[in-house]
This record gives C-alpha cells, structure tokens and sequence, in this order.
C-alpha cells in the first residue's frame, strides 16, 4: 500500500475535514485521514493497482479543496521517499 501526505490549506473547520473523509468512506482501496490541527493536512493509504495519488486528488479537489503533495512513499519502490520541505 502506498502513503502520502497531501497538504489542504483550505479546511477551516471539522465539517471540511468530515467532507473530504467522507468522499473516500466507502472505497475499500483508499484510506484516508484528515488533520486539521496543528497542520492541515491529509494522511492517504491506497492500493496503487486500483487508483493513482492523481485521482485522489482531483477527488478532493472537485470538492472545493487544494491540494499539494507534502510527501509521499511508494511500496512498490520502497527506496523513494521524496519530501518537499515548507
């Protein structure tokens, strides 16, 4: 299972973090957990042979959030591990 962390400036409140979680709720390949504090960000699992970190995020971005990658880990290439520091 692949893991990245997603930057969403844009949630301001527990209701935005409950939007974007739900949109993942009932997709057994993607796991998903938002943090509005201290950081807002967003903590994605997915099974890279059903989905792409590219379609998770146009997902959360339809629903009115931005999104950037923060860092991300692949498990099929366990040595890439590319983190971009703010």
């Amino acid at each position: 299972m692949n893991r990245a962390v997603l930057g969403v400036p844009d949630i301001t409140c527990t209701a935005c973090v409950e939007t974007i979680e739900s949109l993942f709720k009932d997709d057994e390949f993607i796991k998903i957990r938002v943090n509005l504090v201290p950081e807002k960000e967003a903590i994605v699992f997915w099974g890279p042979e059903k989905t792409t970190l590219a379609s998770i995020r146009e997902r959360i971005e339809d629903s009115g959030f931005g999104t950037s990658v923060l860092s991300i880990f692949c498990k099929h290439v366990e040595w890439f591990h590319y983190k971009i520091f703010r």
